[in-house]
């Protein structure tokens, strides 16, 4: 099961390790506490202390540290028995920490323990060294005053159960991919350690029929495609970065955080509303930023900001995006026909809200969605019973002088006035539908709490919505935009 990325306190780790060193083993914690004492822990800037991985009790998987960083887990050594153990060297360099929820005296359930082997086979492969009683270690074999992680851990089960995990490959829908940029191709293993088969130039297609979903991250990435010649690639180095299966639906990935937001919504309106009616599948594929145009860095997601595009297609916004120097741009695209688009994986992020002096702190903590649509109308000064939006006619013309609709096209448009304008453009059904089953999706894909501002503040500019998490709109956080203005029915979003 991939892991949810939760992220730790900077001060908590280092980023990247020394030269010349790089996982080598993995050491084995269970210091005591629940997921929520170590997710505060490893996030308190004063606590000096993280893992690479933490194993709850039911066999979920939280990452709070990038494989390739130093975690500070395992530092100090008192009478140590780890035959491997390299003098003087501070064994956090070379080494993967896991840490185990439960106490030392705890028993050890069976999810549990079909987790911890599963990642340590999926880790050992990825670093490429032998799963053995050498390289899975308890950290008392380190640090012997220490009884973590207990004498009753069942460490030669957890080995025994990882040399038999088999590597799970999946069907991709997209059959022949294309590289970005130059590229890579690993024999044996899905990760940046294998050795390299062969390089490819950019914009070559690649015909693949397999992937793998838990293979080495790469920018909080960890798909990467195959062949029938042993050879991998990594997903996020091609254009479509996030396959799907074949059958065009998401691999069942249980209640992990990397299931499809269009899979997840199935689960959602089963128990909440009637399913939605969804006219197509998410389109990974046609309008994809490379990775120099988005920031691959994985963040906890606990807001949603919904945007308009201010333009009549889905492509208008994203041309605006590829042409713009400054990474700005949402995760998704969601098309006047419903199609929805996804730009980025939603775990990275890009700029989109514009809040000034917060660092992109709102940037990062949140997934933002832009819906093709006008936004605000304004009466025709040349025929006061045409409606017209923003753009100019001609270079020199006045903004709103372009007709979108007349007066008696009241299916167009809804007037309510707004930040200075009295009308603004309709959203069609299948559109909306799609949005809604998106937004579901992706609360319940990244835990974000589906909830919406209160109806006083559903449309203010408030500080409030700096602590905000839910579901609200580019208009909260910014007094000088419309967006999603007041014609989007938000009770059709189900929350």
């Amino acid at each position: 099961m991939p892991a949810l990325f939760i992220g730790s306190a900077v001060e908590n780790f280092r980023s990247g390790r020394p030269v010349g060193f790089r996982p080598e083993a993995i050491v084995l914690h269970r210091s005591g506490g629940s997921r929520e004492f170590w997710r505060a822990r490893f996030n308190n800037a004063s606590s000096q202390q993280s893992a690479h991985y933490l194993v709850g009790r039911d066999g979920s998987v939280e990452q709070y540290v990038p494989e390739g960083d130093t975690a500070f887990h395992t530092g100090l050594v008192v009478g140590a028995t780890w035959p491997r153990l390299r003098p003087n060297v501070n064994p956090n360099f070379y080494t993967l920490g896991l840490e185990l929820e439960g106490t030392a005296d705890d028993d050890w359930p069976e999810p549990q323990v079909a987790a911890i082997a599963q990642l340590v086979a999926d880790l050992a492969s990825r670093w490429q060294f032998a799963i053995d009683a050498e390289h899975i270690v308890a950290h008392s074999a380190i640090r012997s005053a220490s009884r973590c992680p207990g004498d009753t851990c069942p460490i030669a089960t957890i080995i025994d159960k990882a040399r038999g995990v088999t590597r799970t490959l999946l069907v991709p829908r997209e059959t022949v991919v294309r590289t970005l940029s130059r590229t890579n191709l690993r024999r044996g293993a899905p990760s940046l350690h294998a050795p390299i088969a062969r390089v490819v130039a950019a914009d070559t297609e690649l015909r693949v029929d397999r992937f793998i979903e838990n293979g080495e991250p790469v920018q909080g990435n960890a798909f990467w495609y195959g062949d029938d010649e042993d050879t991998f690639v990594w997903a996020g180095a091609t254009n479509v970065p996030r396959p799907v299966a074949g059958d065009g639906a998401a691999p069942d990935l249980g209640d992990s955080a990397t299931t499809d937001p269009m899979e997840a919504v199935a689960r959602v309106t089963k128990r909440a509303t009637p399913p939605l009616q969804i006219s197509r599948a998410i389109d990974r594929s046609k309008f994809v930023l490379p990775p120099k145009e988005f920031h691959g860095e994985a963040f906890r997601k606990d807001l949603i900001v919904l945007h308009f595009t201010a333009g009549t297609t889905a492509k208008s916004a994203f041309d605006t995006w590829r042409n713009d120097p400054v990474r700005v741009a949402t995760a998704y695209l969601v098309d006047v026909d419903g199609t929805i688009y996804e730009v980025f994986p939603p775990e990275f992020w890009a700029a989109h809200l514009g809040v000034k002096g917060t660092q992109n702190a709102h940037d990062k903590r949140s997934i933002g969605i832009e819906i093709a649509n006008v936004g605000p109308l304004q009466r025709s000064a040349e025929d006061s019973s045409v409606l017209n939006w923003w753009p100019r006619k001609s270079k020199d013309a006045p903004e709103f002088t372009t007709r979108f609709c007349r007066l008696d096209e009241a299916a167009r448009f809804i007037a309510k006035p707004y930040r200075g304008k009295t009308h603004f453009a309709s959203f069609p059904t299948v559109q909306v539908d799609s949005v809604a089953a998106l937004v579901r999706g992706l609360c319940e894909r990244f835990s974000i709490r589906p909830a919406l501002p209160s109806p006083t503040l559903r449309f203010e500019c408030d500080p409030t919505f700096a602590s905000y998490k839910g579901v609200c709109s580019h208009a909260n956080f910014r007094l000088d935009k419309w967006d999603i203005g007041p014609a989007f029915p938000w009770e059709r979003l189900g929350l």
